[in-house]
């Protein structure tokens, strides 16, 4: 045990020892390849703060001399002081909470955390995570431990400062002497060198998404003033897609097919190969196809926005965003479509709750879980096969007993290749039997054959590639097999994969136009598209709001620009 009068210098050690402790968890930078750099390492001024927090306060840990941090009998008296020490401990606590948060956000969806649109991502979190406890529990642990032992730390570090510090001299000491290593930071800071050794990081990150969080007034005033001044809203029926009129319009959401999918090393060279195949297949069978980059609004997740995006011709790259923008009317292709006289169709696969977005949305109908009825196994997250929903589709909806029908305009959520990337469904060879007692064929047919990689393989990247491969393949067989033949067949990918996307990769997805009308094509590389299915990297990026209008322009009858509708960039 060691003497009296070591216990100050022992006490000041530990002190210091925690004060680093507690900040390598309070400045977790979001990306490993971050982790010990000179960021990572600067002592924190927010740890700092809590722990001499019990210097200013008095009465707080009052410390009777010979035995240590006793509780004194007027302890009831001084609840006040130590009730805040422990909300300055857990506002530690929040605060790496937070960084644990924007960890997971650059790690799934290759951006940073921000409030203002992450915080109704957990519902859907937790419909992701529910499905398998020890993943969750999991999560939930590397989550929540690291900010437990910061609240320990903290409160410890509390402790040891009243006791090493207990005379006012001392405490003098202490405060001035990190005031000078605060003031020489800030003069470092201000002189461009990126600050000394003590910073505010996680107070910054904090106060970005306090900004974030405050942004929904501007948001909702900037999407009023479009949906007010939006000339697709008045357009009558008669003007609308005149070049497709009686024809099915397919709009094909392909889950994760991103930029990635086409020139990431680890995945462009098995789904080039397929791609290549995919454009061989189709123009044997008469196709045209044309295609161009898309900049989708979100990374990794929240597919919902890109869609939203999509077909309402506005940027909706946060919850707020598209909640208003339904709310308030805008005006969609959805609604475009139903107003020209197709029948609107939405097929959902994914959907498994009640979705009042369906009704803002205008569809006549929606396939969604509980309407497939499919009752064979789920594959991974992705409970329902593509190729059972399709097949349900053409039952339901495209061959009807009379054999008369409204032209369909279909928009597909394709979910086969949602993260986590398998086990793959079967890819049957006879569509006819995919509905088979409710797909339960599924069980008992064999794998998908000629994966690219093992389908036990861990790598992400390879399981990517597998479920994508499969997904091109699947919408080949439904083009040349199973859709009308005079039908305009739109693949599109709603963002890049979430954990396979590098840090800094492009946010493009592609899109593609198929059919077998090469005037129409043409019209659609008039519009900046170019031939085939292969995209360069570095072909021009349109943002995906543009789609609208630029469908309404591309299948005009004439030539002339409808008044105030953007030109393609």
């Amino acid at each position: 045990m060691p003497s009296p009068q070591h216990r100050p210098r022992h006490g000041l050690l530990m002190l210091l020892l925690i004060w680093v402790a507690a900040g390598l968890l309070v400045n977790l930078p979001a990306r490993p390849s971050d982790w010990l750099s000179m960021p990572h390492l600067r002592l924190s001024i927010e740890v700092a703060a809590v722990i001499l927090l019990a210097l200013v306060l008095p009465g707080a840990f009052p410390v009777n001399r010979g035995s240590g941090l006793n509780r004194s009998p007027a302890r009831s008296e001084r609840w006040l002081p130590d009730l805040l020490l422990k909300l300055a401990a857990l506002g530690l606590s929040a605060l790496v909470l937070l960084r644990g948060a924007d960890l997971v956000a650059h790690a799934a969806a290759g951006r940073p955390l921000d409030l203002g649109r992450d915080l109704f991502l957990l519902p859907a979190l937790w419909d992701v995570l529910a499905g398998d406890p020890m993943r969750l529990a999991l999560v939930l642990a590397l989550w929540l431990l690291p900010a437990m032992l910061v609240y320990v730390l903290a409160r410890r570090g509390q402790d040891l400062a009243r006791r090493s510090l207990s005379g006012p001299r001392r405490r003098a000491v202490a405060v001035c002497l990190l005031g000078l290593v605060l003031a020489g930071d800030m003069a470092l800071l201000a002189a461009g060198r990126g600050g000394g050794p003590v910073g505010a990081g996680a107070l910054r990150l904090a106060a970005v998404q306090a900004d974030h969080l405050g942004q929904r007034a501007r948001i909702d005033a900037e999407l009023a003033a479009a949906i007010a001044d939006d000339p697709a809203a008045i357009l009558p029926g008669p003007a609308l897609f005149p070049r497709l009129r009686g024809h099915d319009v397919h709009l094909f959401f392909m889950e994760s097919y991103g930029w990635s999918a086409q020139h990431d090393p680890r995945i462009a060279a098995t789904i080039g190969h397929r791609l290549n195949d995919l454009d061989r297949v189709l123009k044997a069978a008469g196709f045209t196809v044309a295609s161009a980059w898309l900049d989708s609004p979100v990374v990794g997740g929240q597919s919902w926005l890109a869609h939203g995006t999509l077909l309402s011709g506005l940027t909706l790259d946060r919850q707020p965003a598209y909640d208003y923008a339904l709310t308030a009317g805008r005006t969609t292709l959805v609604d475009l479509f139903n107003r020209a006289g197709w029948r609107s169709v939405a097929l959902m696969p994914a959907i498994r709750q009640v979705w009042p977005e369906a009704a803002l949305f205008g569809y006549d109908r929606v396939l969604d879980a509980a309407a497939l009825d499919y009752r064979g196994p789920a594959f991974g997250w992705p409970t329902v096969p593509d190729q059972f929903s399709l097949d349900r589709f053409v039952a339901e909806e495209q061959a009807p007993p009379s054999g008369r029908r409204q032209p369909l305009f279909l928009e597909f959520a394709m979910i086969t290749s949602h993260h986590p990337w398998g086990p793959l469904p079967p890819l049957l060879g006879d569509w006819a039997m995919a509905g088979t007692d409710h797909g339960t064929v599924f069980g008992t047919a064999p794998p998908p054959a000629a994966q690219p990689f093992p389908a036990a393989t861990t790598d992400w990247a390879e399981r990517y590639a597998n479920a994508l491969d499969y997904t091109l393949a699947l919408v080949g067989r439904w083009a040349t097999e199973r859709m009308p033949k005079d039908a305009l067949l739109i693949v599109v990918g709603d963002h890049q994969p979430p954990l396979v996307t590098p840090a800094g990769a492009p946010r493009s997805v592609p899109i593609h136009v198929i059919s077998r009308d090469r005037s129409l094509i043409r019209a659609f590389m008039a519009e900046g598209m170019t031939p085939g299915l292969m995209l360069a990297a570095d072909a021009p990026v349109r943002p995906m709001s543009d789609w609208r209008d630029l469908m309404i322009r591309a299948t005009r009858e004439a030539p002339q620009p409808i008044a105030r509708l953007g030109e393609a960039g």
